[in-house]
């Protein structure tokens, strides 16, 4: 594309140079016209060569709105230019949330498209969240696709795991960048792998390349309810890849940090600590759930007129229908040493 406008500035050069050639009376001005007439792109190619070159821009200016101002205001506002619904489904929601963490993160952009292949490790993946084929899984991270291969990704593995995935896949199983969208809306290749059961029994089997990952993610993994959450989640980390946790609301993220300082995980760990997702799901749904468990600095005394950040009193969310949206709390923790008992990580934690 740069080439092709390159060579269109020259032509033009050289064709009014040929007619102040003509102008003049000067002899080899109809060879170097005729020379030019070949550099000039058929006005079509012009065109359409220019309209890519403005979509490619508008593009990467939405890419940037999206990053540096996220949230429901800046999708409305830039869906259109990168070809995205404007409200955040979970489907869309997934992609965001793990194109935004990665940006984070400092793992993008991806200066040259020639790097290894990105590695996204999903953790007690759903198959009717996720997908339960590879061509499913590359319809629900779509637009994932699309945002890496703007952020300069050329391929990307998608390994997930957990009991209830789609059929495991040996070997894994290609999806042509094609299926991802248009020529000018790149998309990246995409791999998928599903491996069913717990990420600590399934790993032992795996060679250390299909083992290891860039960044690891659970959506909604309840890891405060699930106690085998905790062999799984000291193997990802120990592999020094970041790991993202999201959940339905602020109580369950707190109980999910809670069960992990329980555990012994330093509070150092936190890339960043529970905060509100910008692309959390649009649209909550209402789940009967029974009231979570008490974090390490509740008790059975807290009276229901504490309130929440969202506003909202303890007694209101603990009991009945909730509302809940996907992803819409996250935190983030990297950690390759040793964790603590309870108790030095509650110290640690006042410290």
């Amino acid at each position: 594309m740069a080439d092709d406008l390159q060579r269109l500035a020259q032509a033009r050069r050289r064709l009014a140079l040929a007619v102040s050639w003509q102008r003049r009376g000067c002899a080899g001005w109809a060879a170097l016209a005729e020379r030019a007439c070949h550099l000039v792109p058929e006005p079509s190619v012009a065109l359409a060569t220019r309209a890519a070159s403005e979509r490619s821009a508008t593009a990467m200016s939405a890419l940037r709105a999206l990053r540096r101002s996220p949230g429901a205001e800046a999708l409305q506002a830039h869906a259109a230019a990168l070809q995205l619904a404007p409200a955040c489904d979970d489907a869309l929601s997934r992609s965001l949330t793990i194109w935004l963490a990665l940006w984070r993160l400092g793992l993008l952009p991806r200066r040259c498209r020639a790097e290894a292949p990105l590695r996204v490790l999903i953790l007690g993946a759903q198959a009717h969240k996720e997908g339960a084929s590879p061509e499913q899984t590359a319809l629900v991270f779509q637009a994932l696709r699309r945002l890496l291969g703007h952020s300069g990704v050329e391929e990307l593995h998608l390994l997930l795991c957990g009991p209830e995935v789609g059929r495991a896949t040996a070997p894994p199983a290609a999806v042509p960048a094609a299926a991802g969208g248009a020529e000018d809306q790149p998309a990246c290749a995409l791999t998928v792998e599903y491996v069913r059961g717990l990420w600590h029994e399934a790993a032992a089997a795996m060679p250390d390349a299909r083992a290891t990952a860039d960044a690891v993610v659970c959506f909604q993994p309840g890891v405060w309810g699930y106690s085998s959450w905790r062999p799984t989640i000291e193997l990802a980390l120990r592999t020094g890849a970041p790991l993202l946790i999201t959940s339905y609301s602020w109580e369950e993220a707190d109980d999910d940090c809670g069960a992990l300082e329980d555990w012994g995980l330093p509070p150092r760990a936190w890339v960043w600590e529970l905060e509100a997702n910008p692309y959390a799901a649009a649209m909550p749904e209402a789940v009967l759930r029974e009231q979570p468990a008490l974090t390490a600095d509740s008790s059975p005394q807290d009276s229901g007129a504490q309130e929440d950040p969202e506003g909202e009193t303890a007694g209101e969310l603990a009991l009945g229908a909730r509302l809940l949206r996907d992803n819409h709390h996250w935190q983030c923790m990297r950690h390759t040493g040793p964790w603590l008992t309870g108790s030095a990580c509650r110290e640690e934690a006042g410290a």
